[in-house]
């Protein structure tokens, strides 16, 4: 991102309703805001993008109440019983800036949008969103804060959030940190929950009355922790960079894919973290080890995505943690009592999975 960048997309808008849209001219202003804005002290940063918010979401408030606007439909079905929320989106195409090499700063965004740095676009009100995150029983937090030589982490209820397809006409369900490489390590970001933090408000001048920024700016989950205007944020340590991630290629669907974007809320009870789906652990017996037995199952376990890890144990056995949707799992339970060619499953013995383990991408463990 350059501070031309900003500008030039400021000065393709011309400032009216007739040359973009007033979330393009918003996004604009961020772009300026944030590249000027910048310091390089501690707690300097996190301050002067505060600012830069305030400042663009006034005047995009201006520019959204002297242009005619038109919500997004809704498509979004919430389910309080499951404590699941899903959405439609679509893929996004990658790389669209070279000078950006693949950075990406969000997970997904409305219409209007930050859409170039982002993997998914969701054709829905940010406000409903948000009401139907509440609704599940999720309560909005505080985004990360800086103050000086303190730091205050993204708060908020915890979701996780999975990616639904049907690629080949068999359900798909993937963690949504799949799609996201971690800079530093090289590897998909770790499957985790993340914060609602809920936006900030900003005031209507015509009506006095509050409403969410990310209703004006139309950024909805956020990697890094610079933009307070989203509903969800990351919340490790590492959104502090918001150089840290890039786009998985390799696992994200192709650009158009139109998927579901599912939020799970995550309770104090284990069992509400793992709602609708199925887990299971497994102790498998027979020839089951140096014939690639490991490799079969995590080969079946992406294919379907199904998540959760594999290894062999000193006893001769294979042990086997795994989670996914109903229909996937039953898939891929079939395949590992199958096995690959020259092994031989003689017994399945079924283990109490442990629900409070946060799964990833499916590994071998040694």
């Amino acid at each position: 991102m350059t501070e031309q960048t900003g500008f030039r997309r400021l000065n393709l808008c011309h400032v009216n309703c007739k040359a973009a849209s007033p979330t393009l001219v918003v996004a604009a202003l961020f772009e300026c805001f944030e590249v000027t804005m910048r310091k390089p002290v501690a707690g300097q940063y996190m301050r002067g993008w505060d600012a830069a918010a305030s400042i663009a979401v006034a005047v995009g408030l201006l520019i959204v109440l002297s242009c005619p606007t038109q919500a997004e439909p809704g498509g979004i079905e919430i389910d309080a019983k499951a404590g699941t929320v899903r959405i439609p989106a679509k893929v996004l195409k990658q790389n669209v800036y070279e000078q950006l090499k693949g950075a990406i700063e969000y997970i997904a965004c409305a219409p209007g949008g930050k859409q170039y740095e982002a993997l998914f676009v969701c054709p829905v009100d940010p406000q409903e969103l948000y009401q139907g995150l509440k609704q599940i029983g999720l309560n909005p937090g505080k985004p990360a804060k800086e103050d000086g030589a303190s730091y205050q982490l993204p708060q908020g209820g915890k979701l996780r959030i999975t990616i639904e397809w049907k690629p080949d006409g068999a359900l798909k369900s993937v963690p949504v940190e799949d799609f996201v490489l971690d800079v530093k390590t090289g590897k998909a970001m770790p499957a985790m929950d993340w914060a609602f933090t809920g936006s900030r408000m900003a005031v209507n001048p015509e009506t006095g009355k509050t409403i969410l920024q990310a209703s004006v700016v139309m950024n909805l989950i956020a990697l890094h922790h610079l933009d307070a205007t989203v509903l969800i944020q990351n919340p490790l340590e590492d959104g502090r960079d918001d150089n840290r991630y890039k786009v998985n290629l390799k696992a994200l669907p192709e650009e158009g894919t139109e998927v579901v974007m599912v939020f799970s809320r995550v309770g104090d009870s284990a069992d509400i973290a793992t709602e609708g789906l199925v887990r299971i652990h497994w102790f498998i017996q027979g020839r089951v080890q140096g014939v690639g037995f490991r490799a079969y199952t995590e080969l079946n376990a992406k294919r379907s995505g199904i998540r959760g890890w594999v290894r062999n144990l000193e006893n001769g056995q294979v042990e086997l943690m795994a989670e996914g949707p109903a229909e996937a799992m039953a898939t891929f339970q079939a395949k590992v009592r199958k096995g690959p060619r020259g092994s031989a499953v003689e017994k399945v013995e079924e283990g109490q999975p442990d629900r409070k383990e946060i799964l990833g991408e499916f590994e071998i463990r040694q």
